[in-house]
């Protein structure tokens, strides 16, 4: 998961080329991207972040893992921080449906007709079918 994951996160911000930041923004010449992975779903970078994330996290709570075997687990300073970072990254999945809202507003603003088109095509925000 975190390998599948993370390609599909690399390919989404190679697609995106300069476009991509961490801030929602609207860059000079921005153009709006409808192929490679965005000609499936809207917001594929996220749905890379949460399967990445969530390959992470079993890797390192899973049986035979360090956290597992090299003494943290065993400790509550260790639970605590793994707990932690779970909550850290489970906040960060449970901001995305806002996120997505914004990104979408912001978008159908700057592009108008054209994300139209492009969202009539591209229904779904994350898992094609579903969501």
């Amino acid at each position: 998961m975190a390998v599948l994951g993370g390609g599909l996160r690399f390919l989404c911000y190679h697609r995106l080329g300069r476009q991509f930041t961490y801030r929602l923004t609207i860059i000079d010449d921005h153009s709006l991207i409808t192929t490679g992975p965005y000609a499936i779903v809207r917001h594929p970078s996220y749905i890379a972040w949460i399967t990445f994330i969530s390959g992470v996290l079993i890797m390192q709570t899973c049986p035979g893992s360090w956290f597992a075997e090299c003494g943290p687990s065993d400790s509550v300073v260790g639970c605590v921080v793994m707990a932690a970072w779970a909550v850290y990254n489970l906040y960060i999945v449970a901001m995305l449906p806002a996120r997505m809202r914004r990104e979408d507003e912001v978008l159908k603003k700057q592009f108008g007709d054209q994300w139209v088109q492009w969202s009539t095509r591209t229904r779904y925000k994350l898992v094609p079918g579903i969501y």
